[in-house]
C-alpha cells in the first residue's frame, strides 16, 4: 500500500485519540471562515478498537484539544437493530463518546437499522450524505473515515464473499452476509476510496496476521486490501498486539 502511514501504539486508547484530537483540530482550523463547509465530515465506525477510541475521546483533557460541536458525524455501517440495543454500533459510539462529548444532535447521522425496509434505509442514507457532504466528480466526500476491521478482514460491513464488494455505484447498501444470517447497512467502496482521511483502527492478537496480510502481502482475498484511497491518505493506527507480525520495515 504506497503512502500508508502506520502507528505502532504502546497505549492505544489514548495515543489514538490524540492523534484523532490533533487531526479534527487541524481539519477544523483549516475550514473557519469559510462558512458554506465550516464543519467537517467524519464516519465512525463500530467494534472492540473504536470503542477503545471513543472512551479516549471522551476524556477531558482529549476534548479540551478540539471542539466537536464543529464536527458532523455519521456512521459506516450498522447492524439491523434499533440504537437502544446493546447491538447497535450508533448506541455504542453514543454512550461511549457522542454524548459525553455533548455533540448536538443534529450533528448526528445515523443509519436505521432498526427500518422494517434496510434497502430503503441504505438508498434514505445515500440521499443524505449526497445532500450533507461537499461533493467532488459527484461522489460525497468525507474528511475522515474511522473503520475497524476484523480477523476475515472485513471493513464496515463488507465481509468477504458478499455481493456488496462489487457494488460500484450505489454508496450505501443494506449487504446481506451469509455467515451471519443477516442484512447489514454499509457504506461502500467508492465512498470510502473518495475520503480525504481514512483510518484502520484494529486491536488485538486475533488480527495481527490479517493486518500483516494486508500491509505485506497486499491480499486481495480480503476486504481491507480494496481501501485504497483515490487521493486520500490511509493510516493505521494498530495496538501492540495487532502489530506484533510485522517485519521492522512495516513499522
Amino acid at each position: 500500500m504506497n503512502g500508508t502511514t502506520i502507528h505502532r501504539l504502546d497505549n492505544f486508547a489514548v495515543e489514538a485519540a490524540q492523534l484523532f484530537a490533533r487531526h479534527c483540530d487541524a481539519m477544523i482550523r483549516q475550514r473557519l471562515g469559510r462558512s458554506d463547509r465550516s464543519r467537517i465530515h467524519v464516519a465512525l465506525t463500530g467494534g472492540s478498537a473504536a470503542r477503545e477510541l471513543y472512551r479516549g475521546l471522551a476524556q477531558p483533557e482529549i476534548l479540551a484539544g478540539f471542539d466537536a460541536s464543529m464536527i458532523e458525524f455519521y456512521q459506516g455501517d450498522e447492524r439491523p437493530v434499533a440504537p437502544s440495543s446493546p447491538d447497535s454500533n450508533w448506541g455504542m459510539a453514543s454512550a461511549t463518546f457522542l454524548d459525553p462529548a455533548g455533540v448536538p444532535e443534529e450533528h448526528r447521522h445515523r443509519m436505521h437499522g432498526e427500518s422494517a425496509d434496510l434497502d430503503a434505509a441504505a438508498r434514505e442514507y445515500e440521499t443524505l450524505l449526497r445532500e450533507r457532504l461537499p461533493l467532488e466528480d459527484s461522489l460525497p466526500i468525507f474528511d475522515l473515515v474511522l473503520l475497524g476491521m476484523g480477523p476475515d478482514g472485513h471493513i464496515a460491513s463488507l465481509f468477504p464473499d458478499t455481493a456488496a464488494l462489487a457494488e460500484t455505484s450505489r454508496l450505501v447498501v443494506a449487504n446481506w452476509v451469509p455467515k451471519l444470517n443477516s442484512h447489514r447497512l454499509t457504506v461502500t467502496y467508492p465512498v470510502v476510496n473518495a475520503a480525504r482521511s481514512i483510518w484502520l483502527i484494529v486491536t488485538g492478537a486475533e488480527k495481527a496476521e490479517t493486518v500483516r496480510r494486508a500491509i505485506e502481502q497486499h491480499d486481495s482475498t480480503l476486504p481491507v486490501s480494496h481501501i485504497t484511497p483515490a487521493a486520500g491518505q490511509l493510516v493505521w493506527l494498530l495496538d501492540q498486539a495487532a502489530a506484533s507480525t510485522l517485519s521492522p520495515a512495516s513499522r
